[in-house]
């Protein structure tokens, strides 16, 4: 070798770096091609048809059957455009500096051929006709094969052998000879020095160096780069590595489960003397209150709470604790992406039971299928891992008490009482027409993020969120309600469909309460208004309901609540939707006139008045 050891370490370091930029030039030429969010879209159009045929849908299946198709020839089709168009930098790599890195071992005199068989040659330098130095390589029986003075430089093969020009067109060094004096035609020629890299001969040491490099930026550029569209100023953030992660989490639900099991039986005696003592499940329609009262619960003393950081590994949190904890550092509170004034870092309290619940009830979101959840639907399985991470997480917060916040446990009440004999349920309610008009925006904001972003729906799905947005999806409690809901979003009536689902929804409840006794005493119903109206004489009925702490320290839990400010002037078809709502609403004590409110009708002991 030649140029001393700096020279050389020079030059494995320049090899290594051009390498990361044509890895990273590829990897964004074929984001470019194939957008964000196309794989996942293509496959959940394959999904949604064949769980049509499967449920006996066929005319719905055929329906779909060609236009999948036509998506299929188009997906295919990009892939291949964006395959070839990312790999050009690396052919192109390999054609212009393949020669140069080979000619920098020259040595010796050997050189190698590969395959293997064909056994180590003799380059014998000779001067040809015009008086320079060439190559001649030697072969059995005697016969020898002109090279070029610089290995690398050109291919010494039959123009129409194809391998021979597959071969010369990213830049190796080929000879191709008479079957009978080499069987092994072509080969890979290249100077002899002992490589000690694994791709030898296909690849010199820089070369491989250079394919390295871009390896690794072809990887890892996707996991950073651009969140959202230029000029998506607003838009939801999602971080490259956050996206994937929580697609890798989705799709291998199955082995991060089995984590979970694992980290289960190393922690066993730990986890045995975790006892859980009441726990609270704060369930109630999205926009109703249960972020605040989370956020208000979860500064006790000994509540244990669900955090941004548990996600997207939600179901083995002590491992994915410990390794999130690896990288953790200070970050400032930002509003989170429902522009409501809400401040979050990744130590806030949020809702992630949903994975969980997804991964053993598979159908839970089907729009078709009865979402309610009760005692008759017990899976021993889930009842076994759930109650095993409930004490995980009294463990890693080291708290004596667990505080839930879970959507769509409102429907899961049933389910949860019976699960745990002592479980509490805090259900918020918001008067429907100003609910509906908070549902309303939000969907529109989530949609605008998605227009910005494709990664949102896929990104929604995995957390579990399918109140509003691209992935959106009806609470199914009542079959007549839950079509007459789909009519309208169809209709692109939004307030009335959400409308429907706010008295499908706390008409459920209403008939929870009514009939079960046991759940009289355990479910307590909690008006926004009230709430945001005088938060310390809520806060004080809630807390002394729940016993998590004193009556007193409700004051300095009650201090920031206030109701929140308007952002938009947001119409609505109040008429439609009042009419929709009204059976269930006045119940509650709710008048069509957001600002007036009567005493709730209901009789339950655990109810608000």
């Amino acid at each position: 070798m030649t140029g001393g050891l700096g020279s050389l370490v020079i030059w494995y370091l320049a090899a290594l770096t051009i390498g990361v930029g044509l890895g990273a030039l590829a990897a964004n030429v074929f984001r470019v091609v194939v957008p964000a969010g196309t794989t996942g879209r293509f496959w959940n159009d394959v999904a949604r048809a064949v769980q049509g045929l499967m449920h006996g849908a066929e005319e719905q299946f055929w329906k779909s059957y060609f236009g999948l198709i036509r998506r299929s020839i188009v997906y295919i089709g990009r892939q291949l455009i964006a395959l070839a168009a990312a790999t050009l930098p690396l052919i192109l790599a390999f054609h212009i500096a393949g020669p140069a890195v080979s000619a920098i071992w020259d040595a010796d005199g050997r050189l190698e051929v590969h395959p293997a068989s064909a056994g180590t040659v003799v380059a014998d330098k000779q001067p040809d006709t015009s008086g320079g130095p060439s190559r001649l390589l030697s072969l059995s029986g005697g016969r020898t094969v002109a090279l070029p003075s610089k290995p690398g430089s050109v291919a010494v093969c039959a123009a129409t052998d194809w391998r021979c020009k597959a071969l010369y067109a990213i830049g190796f060094t080929v000879v191709s000879v008479e079957p009978a004096t080499m069987p092994h035609s072509p080969v890979i020629v290249r100077t002899a020095h002992d490589d000690w890299n694994p791709l030898w001969p296909y690849l010199n040491d820089p070369e491989f160096l250079l394919f390295l490099g871009m390896s690794i930026s072809w990887l890892l550029v996707p996991f950073f780069g651009g969140k959202s569209k230029p000029g998506s100023d607003g838009a939801l953030q999602i971080s490259g590595i956050d996206f994937a992660l929580s697609q890798v989490a989705t799709a291998g639900a199955g082995v991060v489960k089995w984590i979970g099991d694992l980290e289960g039986n190393w922690n066993a005696r730990r986890l045995r003397a975790t006892t859980i003592d009441r726990p609270v499940f704060i369930a109630g329609l999205a926009r109703s209150g249960t972020t605040i009262l989370l956020e208000k619960l979860s500064r006790i003393d000994g509540v244990a709470t669900h955090r941004y950081r548990d996600f997207p590994f939600v179901m083995a949190p002590i491992y994915w604790g410990r390794f999130v904890a690896l990288f953790g550092k200070g970050e400032a509170p930002k509003e989170r992406p429902h522009q409501d004034s809400i401040l979050i870092t990744r130590e806030s309290p949020e809702a992630f039971e949903e994975p969980i619940w997804q991964h053993f009830f598979p159908r839970l979101h089907d729009p078709v299928s009865m979402q309610i959840l009760t005692v008759a639907d017990r899976n021993a399985a889930f009842d076994d891992f759930f109650r095993l991470h409930v004490r995980k997480i009294l463990l890693l917060r080291k708290g004596d008490r667990y505080v839930s916040k879970g959507n769509y446990n409102l429907t899961r009440i049933p389910y949860l009482a019976s699960l745990f004999p002592d479980a509490l349920f805090l259900v918020p309610i918001r008067h429907p027409l100003t609910h509906v008009r908070s549902l309303t925006r939000q969907h529109r904001l989530f949609c605008s993020y998605a227009t910005l972003d494709e990664r949102v729906g896929p990104y929604l799905r995995a957390v579990g969120h399918y109140e509003f947005g691209p992935a959106r999806a009806p609470i199914c409690v009542d079959r007549l309600g839950t079509e007459r809901t789909v009519e309208c979003w169809k209709a692109g009536n939004d307030s009335a469909g959400y409308a429907q689902q706010w008295a499908d929804l706390y008409g459920f409840v209403l008939e929870l309460l009514r009939f079960d006794s046991d759940l009289r005493k355990r479910v307590r119903v909690i008006r926004f208004e009230d709430l945001t109206a005088d938060p310390t004489r809520e806060l004080g009925g809630i807390v002394e309901f729940t016993g998590l702490c004193s009556g007193q320290a409700a004051t300095s839990l009650a201090a920031d609540i206030a109701a929140p400010a308007d952002r938009d002037s947001l119409d609505i078809d109040s008429t439609r939707c009042w009419q929709l709502v009204e059976s269930v609403a006045t119940v509650y004590g709710y008048t069509m006139q957001s600002t007036e409110l009567r005493p709730c009708d209901l009789t339950t002991g655990g109810a608000s008045a």
